[in-house]
């Protein structure tokens, strides 16, 4: 049986121009974003998926965060 851990996000890909954060289905459009803007603008963008928002993962955004220097926070709203 396989378990996704609570509370720790997982690096869907790694970047180092920004790092683009959602989490639930938002991270298929974010996906789907990303290469449109690799392939358009060039630039390397890390995808967190966050699985969780509480208890949320802060050590790996600030890890991310710290690394590629930016970061875009996607939600449906």
């Amino acid at each position: 049986m396989y378990q996704i851990p609570i509370g720790k996000a997982e690096v869907l890909k790694e970047g180092k121009d920004i790092t683009m954060i959602g989490w639930g289905h938002d991270v298929m459009k974010i996906a789907d974003a990303v290469q449109h803007v690799e392939k358009d603008f060039g630039t390397d963008c890390e995808i967190i998926d966050l699985r969780s928002i509480l208890p949320l993962d802060v050590e790996t955004i600030v890890e991310s965060v710290k690394k590629t220097g930016r970061c875009v926070i996607v939600h449906e709203a």
